[in-house]
């Protein structure tokens, strides 16, 4: 099952870098990943494409696509960590 996540910006995540809150958010995933999922357009920030070095503001829409981490797809790694 695919899952497109969508994350409104809060205040806490705001100023600061798109590579960094991904980071935060699904530790399993490397720097070279998070890059190419940008390059790709398949990360967007109120529907258009962005760099891993865009600052976030409050109340940005952040598109995230299903990852994958090495075979595991996000949803059964999230299942894992629960």
């Amino acid at each position: 099952m695919k899952l497109v996540q969508h994350i409104i910006i809060q205040s806490t995540d705001a100023d600061q870098r798109l590579d960094r809150f991904l980071k935060r958010k699904f530790p399993i995933l490397k720097q070279s990943q998070i890059e190419k999922i940008c390059r790709k357009g398949e990360v967007r920030i109120d529907g258009a494409r962005c760099k891993p070095a865009t600052r976030l503001i409050q109340g940005n829409e952040l598109r995230i696509p299903p990852l994958k981490f090495d075979g595991i797809s996000s949803v059964s790694y999230t299942h894992l960590t629960l």
